[in-house]
Parts: C-alpha cells; structure tokens; sequence
C-alpha cells in the first residue's frame, strides 16, 4: 500500500473571486486536522497583470450582464484595473487573506506567479513540495450539467498532486450549526481494480491524522430483464444478489487491509451507476470527505470529460478529493 507518513502542505491558489475562495472554511479545517501549513498563490494572467478583488470581481461581472454601472463609470472605476496593475497588488492581497487564516492558528505562506493558471499552480505545487491542491469550483450549472471552469478542469486532468475540490455552492455553515466537524468520515470510492485499490494509501494516511473512521463504497450493475426470452424474476433476483455478494467479499478484503493498520473501517455496497451511488453515501453522513481516483493524466492541452470521476466531483455536494494515478488513481 502506497501510504505517505502524513500531509503537510496544501496549495491552495485565488484569484480573489467568491468561486475561489470557497475553498477555504473546508481547508481551513482540514488543515487544522491534519497540522498541515497552507500556501495561498495567485497566478496573474501576464508579467504585471492584477488579480481583481471580490467586490471588483462583482462589478465586472455587473457591468457585462448589463445590470450594473452604466459604461462611464465602470470606465472611470475599473479601466486602471483592466489595464493592469502590479503584482505587488495581487501579492498584498495575499497577505490579507494570510493574516486571517493565521489569526486562526495556522501557518500560511503565499506566492504570486505570472502565466498561464493551470501551468503555474501546477508548477508551483512542485516547487513548494505541496502534498494537496485545494481549488474551489463553480459546480453545477442552471441546466444540471457540471461545470467545473477551465483552470479547474486542466489541473484536475493533469496533476499529479492530489487535489480537493469543492464547489462554491457548498456551505460548511450547516455542519458547524449541527456540530458536525469536517471531516466527519472519510468515504473510498472502489471498483474493483488494482489502481482504484491505490487510494487506500492516502485514505489510510488521512485517517491516522484526522483520527477518523473509513467507509468503502462500490457500486455493481442492476440485473435487467431481457425484452426478447427475459429471464425470470426469480433469475434476475439470483443474479443481484450473487453480484451484491461479490462486491460486499471484495470490500471486506480491501477493510481487511486497512484494520490490521489499526484503522476503523466499514463497508457499503448499493446497485447502480457508480457516481450516484458515492453521491448518495456521502450526502448521508454530513461532513464526510468523499476519496475518488482519476483516469490518467492527459496533459494540460486536452482533457477527458464523462468519467465516473468527473462526474463525481461536478455534481458532488461537498469536498471530493482527487487522486492522480502517481499516488494509485483509478481508471474510473
């Protein structure tokens, strides 16, 4: 098993709007929990160029769906910032958000890059030693398909770092109110393969620092009646319960291995597609961190859409952490 002796470093980049700095009451707390030192970063889009702050995030935003400052006076207000302003704008900003956090306990450090986003948090990842990078997302859009954003989705396909990913949408305000910390459970999703099995390595690393229990899920096919010669229901019946059976065998192995580390783990099985069935897991224990793998990495020109993974961390409700192949990501 593939297993780190602990985390200790999470990149987590900004640009200064809402979407991104979602991330950081889920991070913030993971970072407590694990003892683990945050690298803030933002990434100008050129040498000399300005990471725009949330109010003007906002405005420019206004101004070009039309509802917001008439032409003149967004002119006035924000041509110094379309312009261009110095990094040492983007840099300052960063040591802001940096005091909060560290008013809070934490160690946090930050870098200001110039270039292409995705291509700079990567590289700086590298740089820094960092064993995660947490990006926060857009999520879903207004017709249900996902939509993560450009940068988000390049690094995603790309990185051979772990990523968590949380969209903007979700809130970690209703977990506090119910006293429910984050994580509250660690839950796997497996299916069978050798490479998805590699996960467990940071599964098992996260529970040892989190002190939290471990709950591996895998979903099998739903038996269906044939429309010509259909089976009968009683061999449809047989056939959902000898795959149940399987998949339940092939988990308490997997449990088996992470209990003689010491660990507290149970299993969960349920037919269905497989991004559905991780979904509905974790919606069901409130504050859980769901622990998938990806597909490979196909560079930071082009990327896979429509796995289980994708689909996963664009419709998940809560934090969904992402593990490239390097450390043991499944084909999924």
């Amino acid at each position: 098993m593939n297993t780190r002796t602990r985390y200790a470093r999470i990149l987590v980049p900004l640009d200064g709007s809402e979407v991104s700095e979602s991330i950081l009451p889920w991070v913030t707390e993971l970072a407590k929990g694990i003892g683990a030192e945050l690298a803030l970063m933002n990434v100008a889009d050129e040498p000399g160029g300005t990471l725009r702050s949330p109010v003007e995030s906002r405005r420019v935003a206004e101004y070009s769906s039309g509802s917001g400052a008439h032409e003149e006076d967004f002119r006035n207000e924000f041509e110094p910032v379309l312009v261009g302003r110095p990094v040492q704008r983007s840099a300052d900003w960063l040591k802001e958000v940096a005091a909060r956090l560290a008013s809070n306990g934490l160690r946090v450090t930050t870098t200001v890059e110039t270039g292409d986003p995705a291509e700079g948090i990567i590289r700086i990842a590298h740089l820094k030693g960092c064993d995660l990078i947490a990006l926060g997302t857009r999520g879903r859009s207004a017709i249900g398909r996902g939509i993560l954003g450009s940068t988000t989705d390049r690094v995603v396909h790309a990185s051979d770092v772990p990523m968590l990913i949380v969209r903007s949408g979700a809130s970690i305000n209703s977990l506090e109110r119910a006293l429910v910390r984050f994580p509250s459970t660690i839950i796997a999703g497996l299916d069978g393969s050798t490479l998805a099995e590699g996960i467990l390595g940071t599964v098992a690393t996260l529970s040892r620092q989190l002190k939290v229990d471990v709950r591996l899920v895998r979903a099998y096919p739903t038996p269906r009646r044939r429309l010509r010669g259909a089976v009968p229901s009683t061999g449809v019946e047989k056939t959902r319960h000898a795959l149940e059976r399987e998949t339940r065998d092939y988990l308490e192995v997997q449990a088996a291995k992470l209990r003689d580390e010491g660990l507290s783990v149970s299993t969960d099985v349920a037919s269905g597609a497989a991004e559905s069935v991780l979904l509905k897991t974790a919606d069901r224990w409130p504050g859980s961190l769901l622990v998938v793998g990806t597909r490979g990495l196909s560079g930071l020109s082009r990327w896979v859409v429509g796995s289980v993974t994708d689909r996963t961390i664009r419709a998940a409700s809560g934090p969904v952490l992402v593990i490239p192949p390097r450390l043991g990501g499944a084909p999924a």
